[in-house]
């Protein structure tokens, strides 16, 4: 009886606070079980990519078509993504939404090979230090 009253209190707790107390005494296994539900709706519900993350790795691969002159400008931070979007527009676009893609599935690859609550192994004590490290690279660039 007393464990329905407390379902009702944590139902009731996240209804008012998105959150119960019985999250925040489970709080790491809560992130670890809802931060790939969470990432998998931001990717299936995205607008866009952000941008900041992949210029260099697009540059990189393209410096032999890119103005030499724009090109030394981009790597010494004189120049900016929109000098190159207008070249390379379309190309630019679907490469940084390709490798925003892969990384948002790396993270939820990750977090979801961590998140069973039995004692981690090495593996998956690997994966979430792993996912952790990813989330934080790109924490500003998944809610903007």
């Amino acid at each position: 009886m007393i464990k329905v009253f407390r379902k009702i209190k944590y139902a009731f707790q996240r209804f008012k606070y998105g959150i119960s107390d019985y999250d925040l005494m489970d709080f790491d296994m809560w992130f670890l079980q809802n931060m790939p539900i969470i990432l998998t709706r931001f990717k299936n519900k995205k607008w866009g990519c952000p941008c900041g993350y992949f210029e260099d790795e697009f540059y990189e691969l393209n410096k032999d078509r890119i103005d030499p002159e724009i090109y030394n400008k981009i790597k010494i931070g004189r120049a900016d993504a929109y000098s190159i979007s207008d070249e390379f527009g379309h190309e630019f676009d679907a490469y940084t939404e390709s490798r925003w893609n892969q990384e948002l599935d790396k993270m939820i690859h990750l977090f979801n090979e961590c998140k069973d609550e039995s004692p981690r192994n090495e593996y998956q004590e690997k994966c979430k230090e792993e996912a952790l490290a990813l989330f934080v690279k790109y924490f500003d660039g998944l809610w903007w």
